[in-house]
C-alpha cells in the first residue's frame, strides 16, 4: 500500500475531525483575550470584597520636589494690607482777636475833646482852612520871598484865607505850644501822637486854645490874623506846617481827608 504525503494527511485531518478542533481553539483564544482585557481595566466599574473600585485613573497632584511632573506653579505670597495713615486733624480756626475799641471821647471843661487812636492810620485828617495854595512846601528848592526880597526855603504851605476865617485842628491831638514867631507870627502847635505835629501860623494874637488842651480834629483853634511879618507882602493866608519825628514834611502828603485845595 502506497503512503500518503504529510501534507495530504493534514488536509484529510482538517476535512474530518480537525475542523472542530480549530473552532475550539479559536473560542479558547477569544475567551482568554476577553479575560485579559477585563482584568486590565478595560471593563466597567465593579465591586469586590474590598469595596468599590473605580476604573477612572486617580488624579495625582505634583509636589514641588517631584521634577518629573513638570513645572510647578508656586503658591503666591499674600500681599500685606497697609492701613492708610490717617490725616492729621487740623487745628480749629483761631478766633480773630477783635480790634480794641477806641476809648470814648474825653470831655474837658472848655468844651474841647480828643478821641484816642491806636495808630497813625486811625487818625482822620482834614485841611485847617479851605483855600488855594499860594506858596507850596519847598525844602529842596529855594522860593523867592517878595516880602523879604530874597530866595529861601518854605517849610510849610500857605493856604489863602481872609482875616477872621476860623482855623481848625487837622486831626485829634493835644496843644503843646503857643508862641509868637518873629517872621510867622502867632503859632499854635498840636501833638497828634506817633511823633506827628502840626503848626498853625499867622493867627490872631489870642488863639482860642491854650497849652494842655486835648482837642478833636475839626475843633476851632483860632482865626486868621496878620501877625506873620515875614510874609506880609502876600495875600491873607494860614501858614501850615507839619513834622514827623521833628523832620519837616509836606502837609499835603499827610492830609488824606478834608477840603480839596486848588493849586
Amino acid at each position: 500500500m502506497k503512503k500518503k504525503p504529510t501534507g495530504q494527511k493534514i488536509t484529510d485531518f482538517l476535512a474530518g475531525r480537525g475542523f472542530y478542533l480549530v473552532v475550539l481553539a479559536c473560542a479558547l483564544v477569544i475567551g482568554v483575550s476577553a479575560w485579559a482585557l477585563f482584568f486590565s481595566g478595560g471593563g466597567d466599574d465593579y465591586t469586590d470584597a474590598l469595596g468599590t473600585i473605580s476604573a477612572t485613573p486617580p488624579v495625582i497632584t505634583p509636589t514641588p520636589s517631584d521634577a518629573t511632573w513638570g513645572r510647578v506653579t508656586p503658591t503666591p505670597t499674600p500681599i500685606p494690607t497697609v492701613e492708610p495713615t490717617p490725616e492729621p486733624t487740623p487745628d480749629p480756626t483761631p478766633t480773630p482777636t477783635p480790634k480794641p475799641t477806641a476809648k470814648p471821647d474825653k470831655e474837658k471843661d472848655d468844651g474841647h475833646s480828643q478821641s484816642s487812636a491806636d495808630s497813625i492810620e486811625d487818625l482822620t485828617f482834614m485841611w485847617p482852612v479851605s483855600g488855594k495854595v499860594t506858596i507850596p512846601f519847598s525844602i529842596a528848592e529855594l522860593i523867592y520871598n517878595k516880602t523879604m526880597g530874597d530866595w529861601r526855603t518854605h517849610n510849610g504851605i500857605d493856604l489863602e484865607a481872609e482875616p477872621g476865617t476860623k482855623v481848625v485842628a487837622c486831626a485829634n491831638g493835644e496843644v503843646t505850644e503857643i508862641f509868637h514867631d518873629d517872621l510867622l507870627g502867632t503859632t499854635v502847635v498840636i501833638d497828634h501822637g506817633f511823633n506827628l505835629k502840626s503848626y498853625y501860623s499867622n493867627l490872631t494874637a489870642e488863639p482860642a486854645v491854650k497849652v494842655g488842651d486835648k482837642i478833636a480834629g475839626g475843633s476851632v483853634i483860632g482865626t486868621i490874623g496878620d501877625t506873620a511879618i515875614g510874609e506880609s507882602g502876600e495875600a491873607p493866608h494860614l501858614h501850615f506846617a507839619m513834622t514827623i519825628e521833628e523832620e519837616l514834611v509836606d502837609p499835603a502828603s499827610v492830609i488824606v481827608v478834608g477840603a480839596i485845595v486848588e493849586e
